[in-house]
């Protein structure tokens, strides 16, 4: 324990942190207000919904966290926004019983296919220029929202699109902060970033007893299954092998899955690997040394 703190204080790194933080903060701005629609849709309790939050964080803090320091590769872990998506669906037609249950397939299901090495396989069949590919329109759709934002906030928006061209110039292994300033400092000036009362307490999780259904396992657990490996993992390793890591899929898999298991009860929904903010850790934005990146994982 101790050569990893020390290891983690010599490599540790202001863009890197940044970077890590970036893609946390973007994971919880975008998919979370998807979970909060898929839980008016159940009419869960505050409590109940704190418990799903604290699932879903800690599952992917402690795997993201161990994959990354053990294999020296910014593995960026989250919740399947996609897999969130279809809870809106599915609500309330299904009782949360049944969801949980469904999460308990799917992580079991998804423990099997990273453990067996089917996974791998799969990854190896896939051509670069199709998996770059797929990073590219992952990256372009993500990319077309900055103009969305302008309908409401245009004067931030492009002022912070000049700034990530002008820092992108000058300095560009600490362009990511330079934009995260701008766009504080702004929405400071001109009154865009509201106080509100924050009661901070500890969560304390809510069990939530499985009910095996058919119901729960044709209608949430194979879709479920399905977009966690094509529309997580897939395109998450594709990130990865793109930007030089050759950290195989089997531990990733097998390690989120149990995650996800552990957390299921507690109303987390699968832990994936991240597709989208994982780019904002794996390039040289986040280190020049590709082997110093992995701090944005932690």
């Amino acid at each position: 324990m101790a050569n990893v703190i020390h290891t983690l204080k010599d490599d540790w790194s202001i863009s890197a942190t940044v970077a890590g933080f970036l893609a946390v903060l973007i994971s919880y701005a975008g998919p979370l207000i998807i979970f909060f629609q898929a839980a008016q849709a159940a009419q869960v309790s505050e409590t109940m919904m704190a418990s799903w939050i604290w699932g879903v964080s800690i599952g992917a803090a402690v795997s993201g966290i161990y994959l990354s320091i053990k294999y020296k590769t910014p593995i960026i872990t989250a919740w399947s926004a996609p897999g969130t998506a279809l809870l809106v669906t599915v609500f309330p037609n299904m009782s949360i019983n049944e969801a949980i249950a469904a999460y308990i397939v799917s992580a079991i299901v998804i423990f099997l296919v990273g453990a067996t090495g089917s996974f791998d396989k799969i990854l190896r069949w896939i051509p670069n220029g199709i998996a770059a590919g797929m990073m590219a329109g992952i990256l372009f759709q993500f990319g077309l929202e900055l103009f969305v934002a302008t309908n409401t906030m245009p004067f931030i928006v492009f002022s912070m699109l000049g700034c990530y061209l002008v820092a992108k110039r000058f300095s560009p292994r600490y362009t990511m902060i330079w934009v995260l300033l701008c766009g504080i400092i702004l929405s400071v000036l001109l009154g865009k970033m509201n106080p509100v009362n924050i009661d901070l307490a500890i969560t304390i999780p809510t069990v939530i007893w499985p009910e095996w259904t058919w119901n729960a396992v044709f209608n949430l657990a194979i879709p479920l299954i399905l977009v966690s490996l094509t529309g997580q993992f897939l395109p998450g390793m594709a990130i990865l092998n793109l930007s030089g890591y050759d950290t195989p899929a089997k531990p990733i898999v097998s390690i989120t899955s149990l995650a996800s298991l552990v957390v299921a009860c507690v109303g987390g929904i699968t832990i994936v690997l991240a597709a989208i903010t994982a780019a904002l850790c794996t390039g040289k934005d986040a280190h020049e040394l590709k082997e110093k990146r992995y701090i944005a994982g932690v």
